[in-house]
C-alpha cells in the first residue's frame, strides 16, 4: 500500500468532490539506487510513478472483470526522490517532478492537482523542484490526439504550477501554525508555568532577539520561480499574469549568485539545467568555474529556455514535526530497476488516442501491474454534495484540470441561463402595454388606438399653426390651410372674373387688429375702382 500518509492527503483531498465517482490510486517506486545528484555528495536515488483511474459509481458492476472495461486512466505523474548526505551528516530530501500529464478526459475534473498536492504533502519535508515546460503530451501515449484534451500554452501552464505550489505552501504554513499551538498547550500551565517562561525566557534578551529573527526567517520567502528568458522580476509576473504573494514566493532562484555553478547547482535526469552543465565537462576551466548568475543568463538563451517560456520552481518545505517515525517510514513494495523500466517501456506503447482507446488501454495497465503482483491500488469514494447551479450543455474548460488539459482553477461563471417560459411579463389591463405575442402571430408594429395619437396644434396667423383637436378618423386631410395674408391675388380683367371675386367668400383671421381692417378696406377700394371703369367702358360701347 501506499504510504499511510499520502493515503490520508488523498482521502482528505479526493473525497470531497461531487459524490458517484470511484478512484483507484496506483503507486509504484524503485530501490534507491546511487545518483549523482551534487557533485562530490553521496545521493541516493528512486523512481516514483503514479497512475490514477476512475469510474462512475452508477457504472460499477458486481463482476470486477466487467468493471475494467469502464475504468479509464485519469491522470498521471512521475517523479524522482533524492535523498542527499551532506558533509556534516545532515539529511535532505529532494523532490523533482519530472512530467505530469492527463489523458483528456472531461468526465473527471478536478483530479491531478488534487492528487499533486497530496503527493507533495506526504513527502515533505523536502524540496521540490519543478521544470515546468508544455508540451502535447508525456506520460499517456497517443493522448495528444485526444480531441477532448486541450495543451496549456507556456504561460498558462506556469499559472497552473504557481498556484498547485502556492496552495502546498499555504497549506504547509497552517500545518506549522497548528503544531505550535499545540507545542504552546503542552507548556507547563499554572503560575508556575508562567513565572518559569518570565525566569527562563522573557529576561534573556538573547531569547528576544533570537524570536524576533525566528519571525523574520517564517516571513521571508520560501518558494522560487525564474523564468531563464525574463531577466525582470515585474515582466515575470505579467507575463503570467499573476500578483505575487511575497510572504511566500520571491522571483530569482535560492543559490548564491557568486558560487560555481557545477558545485551547487543539483542535476536532475530530465532537466534543462542538467543539459546544460553536461555540456560545461571537460570544455576547459571558464565554463568549469562559471557563476550561478552567469550560468542562468546562458540558460535563458538557449534553445530549450530561449524560444519558449520555461518555469524553474524551487520550493522548501520544512519540518514541521507533525509526522512520526514510523509515518516517515515507506512502506510501499519496492520494485527493482529493470523491473521499473519494463513496465515504464510497456506502459509508454498503450495507446490513449480516444477514450474508447482509453478503456482498452486502461484494462491493458490493470492486467499488467497485477502480474507483476504490485501493490493494490488505494480506493477513495467521493461524498460531496452536488453542485447547486444546474448544468447546462456549454462547453467549458475545467480550470481545475492537469496542466496539459483543459485547466485553471474554478466553475465558469453562469450568466443569464434562463429559458424563455421561465420570464414572467408583467401583467396589466391598460390598452398601453403592448401584449406578448406568440412565436406564430406576426409581428404587430405601431398598435396604438386613434385617440392616443395628438397632432400638433396651430394656435394662431402669428405663429402659422391651426388648432386642431379631433382625433385622426374624424378629421378629413387637410391641404394647403394658409392664412389670407399669405396668398397673393391676380387681377381680374373682365366681368365674369368680377362676379366671381365680388361672389367669394374671403376667409378672415379671428384676429380684430387694425392692420387687417386696412387690409380689407383696400380691397373693397380696388373693387369698386374696378367696377367703375367697367361701367365707363359699357357707355361708350
Amino acid at each position: 500500500m501506499p504510504s499511510k500518509t499520502f493515503a490520508q492527503y488523498l482521502d482528505q483531498l479526493l473525497k470531497p468532490l461531487e459524490s458517484g465517482t470511484q478512484f483507484n490510486i496506483y503507486d509504484v517506486q524503485t530501490q534507491s539506487t546511487l545518483s549523482e545528484l551534487f557533485q562530490y555528495k553521496k545521493t541516493t536515488l528512486q523512481h516514483h510513478l503514479i497512475l490514477v483511474t476512475g469510474i462512475k459509481t452508477k457504472n460499477i458492476i458486481d463482476d470486477n472483470n466487467s468493471n475494467e472495461q469502464n475504468y479509464q486512466l485519469i491522470c498521471g505523474i512521475e517523479a524522482d526522490e533524492y535523498m542527499t548526505v551532506h558533509d556534516n551528516g545532515e539529511l535532505e530530501k529532494t523532490l523533482y517532478i519530472g512530467k505530469v500529464d492527463t489523458t483528456g478526459t472531461r468526465e473527471f475534473k478536478g483530479v491531478v492537482n488534487r492528487v499533486l498536492q497530496a503527493y507533495i504533502k506526504s513527502v515533505s519535508p523536502c524540496t521540490v523542484h519543478v521544470f515546468a515546460r508544455s508540451q502535447p503530451q508525456y506520460l499517456f501515449h497517443l493522448s495528444a490526439r485526444n480531441k477532448d484534451k486541450q495543451v496549456l500554452s507556456d504561460r498558462n501552464l506556469i499559472r497552473w504550477w504557481y498556484k498547485v505550489l502556492t496552495a502546498c505552501l499555504e497549506q504547509h504554513q497552517q500545518q506549522k501554525e497548528e503544531v505550535k499551538k499545540e507545542e504552546t498547550l503542552n507548556e507547563k500551565p499554572g503560575l508556575f508555568g508562567s513565572w518559569w517562561k518570565w525566569m527562563t525566557y522573557s529576561n534573556d534578551s538573547t531569547c528576544k532577539e533570537q524570536t524576533k529573527s525566528n519571525n523574520i526567517i517564517q516571513k521571508q520567502a520560501t518558494g522560487w520561480l525564474s523564468i531563464p528568458s525574463i531577466d525582470d522580476e515585474q515582466s515575470t509576473w505579467y507575463e503570467i499574469g499573476e500578483k505575487p504573494d511575497l510572504s511566500v514566493w520571491r522571483y530569482g532562484f535560492p543559490y548564491d549568485p557568486n558560487a560555481i555553478a557545477v558545485k551547487v547547482l543539483p542535476r536532475f535526469e530530465d532537466d534543462a539545467k542538467a543539459r546544460l552543465l553536461k555540456t560545461f565537462e571537460g570544455h576547459g576551466d571558464d565554463n568549469t568555474n562559471m557563476s550561478v548568475k552567469d550560468f542562468w543568463a546562458m540558460l535563458g538563451i538557449t534553445e530549450e529556455c530561449g524560444h519558449h517560456l520555461t518555469g524553474i520552481f524551487v520550493v522548501k518545505l520544512d519540518s514541521n514535526n507533525s509526522k512520526s517515525k514510523k509515518d516517515m517510514e515507506d512502506v510501499s513494495k519496492e520494485i527493482k530497476r529493470e523491473e521499473y523500466t519494463i513496465f515504464w517501456n510497456y506502459f509508454m506503447n498503450l495507446n490513449f488516442e480516444s477514450e474508447k482507446n482509453n478503456k482498452k488501454s486502461t484494462k491493458k495497465f490493470v492486467t499488467k501491474w497485477n502480474s507483476m503482483k504490485l501493490d493494490e491500488p488505494l480506493t477513495v469514494n467521493t461524498s460531496g454534495s452536488a453542485r447547486s447551479v444546474k448544468s447546462t450543455n456549454i462547453t467549458t474548460i475545467d480550470t481545475s484540470a492537469a496542466p496539459f488539459s483543459s485547466v485553471l482553477t474554478s466553475d465558469p461563471r453562469q450568466v443569464n441561463i434562463l429559458s424563455t417560459s421561465d420570464i414572467k411579463h408583467q401583467s396589466s389591463s391598460s390598452t398601453n402595454i403592448i401584449p406578448t405575442r406568440s412565436a406564430s402571430e406576426p409581428k404587430q408594429v405601431n398598435i396604438l388606438s386613434t385617440s392616443t395619437i395628438k397632432r400638433r396644434a396651430i394656435t394662431s396667423t402669428n405663429t402659422n399653426k391651426i388648432s386642431i383637436s379631433s382625433t385622426l378618423t374624424s378629421e378629413p386631410k387637410q391641404v394647403n390651410v394658409l392664412p389670407t395674408s399669405s396668398i397673393k391675388r391676380r387681377p381680374v380683367a373682365n366681368s365674369k372674373a368680377q362676379n366671381n371675386v365680388t361672389n367669394n367668400t374671403i376667409a378672415t383671421p379671428s384676429s380684430s387688429t387694425s392692420s387687417s381692417k386696412r387690409r380689407q378696406k383696400s380691397e373693397l377700394d380696388d373693387m369698386d375702382e374696378i367696377s367703375t371703369v367697367q361701367a365707363k367702358k359699357a357707355r361708350i360701347l
